[in-house]
């Protein structure tokens, strides 16, 4: 008897650590992510396909995930660094002049489908064209550009639940491209 319960102990404590690995493999899956895709954001600056350039950037950092646990991912306008996205870019809706919200599927897209071709294509709501780049005014101070993304990990012995909802977020200013 004493046999079967250290033993039902001992599976259950190992299948915690299991999920506690799964689990910090794709809240690193998806912090990496959201840091690479801010970074790429920035260096593209106001190039027409920047969102693009991120996107694909992402898509390799978050590969240990499926996509199918990819929630979306908002490239915003922040306010500061560190600053989050507003109320319904977090939720996963593009804002004009604030936000682009993507998908997983947005990740395998062809650039074709990107440049801001209309106010509401892809990358239309916050259009990378109209991101400032200089140091000063009129065309600056530079925007800080934002990358949040969410994921959900399924876990297999509900020590933690059944799953968990993983969120990042990186802010970086724009690189400047000019001093006015």
């Amino acid at each position: 008897m004493e046999a079967a319960i250290v033993t039902l102990l001992f599976f259950t404590l190992l299948f915690a650590i299991m999920d506690g690995g799964i689990l910090a493999l794709a809240k690193n899956a998806v912090s990496s992510a959201a840091r690479a895709g801010a970074r790429s954001t920035s260096a593209a600056a106001d190039d027409t396909y920047a969102d693009y350039v991120a996107l694909q950037r992402i898509r390799v950092e978050i590969s240990p995930l499926k996509p199918s646990q990819l929630q979306y991912i908002v490239v915003y306008k922040a306010s500061a660094y560190g600053a989050a996205p507003a109320g319904a870019c977090a939720g996963g809706s593009a804002v004009a002049g604030s936000c682009n919200v993507y998908r997983a599927s947005d990740l395998t897209r062809p650039r074709t489908d990107f440049g801001c071709k209309s106010p509401s294509a892809l990358d239309g709501y916050w259009c990378p064209t109209t991101r400032k780049t200089a140091l000063r005014a009129p065309g600056g101070p530079p925007d800080f550009v934002g990358v949040y993304i969410v994921a959900t990990q399924k876990l297999y012995t509900f020590v933690y639940g059944s799953s968990k909802t993983l969120t990042s977020r990186t802010v970086i200013r724009v690189e400047p491209r000019s001093q006015s």
